[in-house]
């Protein structure tokens, strides 16, 4: 690191048209053998200001030990941006960051800290890949998942994972809590830790992907039975070979009523007939009941 230093002779008299001399000193070597000259910082306000700007507070990134869980895409590490520490966010880890700067600033300022925001204040009712803060029955639907997939035969992949953020001091929310039990049990996986605040990798059922074809699951609300019968992505043709098959199904169902009818007037008939003492068959019946049959 080099520093440019102005340094004029004070005993020697100004001469007209001279020059000021520009010494080039460097603060790491002795070459010129200038011990006497102590380089001086150029605005010490400045440097002051701009050091206090990040309080010296650096954020413990644990290593994340093997287990069954194999992430897809790796721990993605979120925590307090410092000087020396190159943080990695992305996506809602974002607001995370800026949450764990306030507490800090907070402490260190020595005023009360600002509540911390739960999932209820947020109203998050369903999983999303950008949201920091989950309920507590939305992680313990995680953590089911992941034992069912890791202890099915055979086991099944996790393709989806979310970064689960948790109050850990001063009292261990019952969320941070229900995450270390899962992680000594090895379902999940610690990303990243404050002191604040600890971020749990867990992995999660798939979202739902919506229908390919541009339709929603309520198409058919409004639609013919021909055009139900055809589907969505029915043409013209489509529909009405449904419509032909609707209608031939419709005339079977009817013949198949008129046989019953048929029937069922020759039982109530002959019923008659038993209980009154007459004969079953006659000459005219025969006629009449072959008639109907001709029909």
């Amino acid at each position: 690191m080099e520093c440019l230093l102005l340094q004029q002779d004070e005993n020697a008299p100004a001469e007209p048209g001279e020059k000021q001399q520009v010494l080039k000193n460097n603060a790491f070597s002795e070459s010129k053998g200038e011990s006497d000259m102590q380089p001086t910082p150029l605005n010490l306000e400045a440097s002051r200001s701009a050091a206090d700007q990040w309080p010296e507070v650096e954020s413990l990134i644990l290593e994340i030990p093997p287990n069954a869980v194999n992430l897809r895409h790796g721990a993605h590490y979120v925590g307090l941006q410092t000087p020396n520490l190159q943080v990695a966010s992305e996506g809602g880890e974002l607001d995370q960051l800026k949450q764990d700067e306030q507490r800090v600033d907070s402490a260190t300022s020595g005023t009360a800290p600002t509540p911390t925001p739960t999932a209820a204040d947020h109203g998050f009712t369903h999983t999303n890949p950008a949201q920091e803060w989950y309920s507590d029955s939305q992680i313990a639907e995680f953590i089911s998942y992941t034992r069912d997939c890791l202890t099915a035969s055979p086991p099944r992949s996790l393709t989806t994972f979310y970064n689960v953020t948790t109050i850990a001091s001063p009292t261990p929310s019952p969320a941070c809590t229900m995450l270390r039990e899962a992680y000594r049990a090895g379902l999940v996986q610690l990303a990243q830790s404050t002191g604040l605040t600890e971020v749990f990798t867990v992995g999660a059922p798939p979202p739902v992907t919506p229908f390919a074809g541009g339709f929603g699951p309520h198409w058919w609300v409004g639609k013919a039975p021909a055009q139900v019968l055809a589907g969505p992505l029915a043409e013209y043709r489509n529909v009405r070979n449904a419509k032909k098959t609707l209608d031939r199904k419709t005339n079977v169902k009817q013949y198949k009523n008129r046989e019953l009818d048929r029937q069922r007037r020759k039982t109530v008939e002959g019923v008659r007939r038993q209980e009154q003492g007459l004969r079953m068959c006659e000459d005219k019946d025969e006629d009449v009941e072959t008639s109907e049959d001709s029909v």
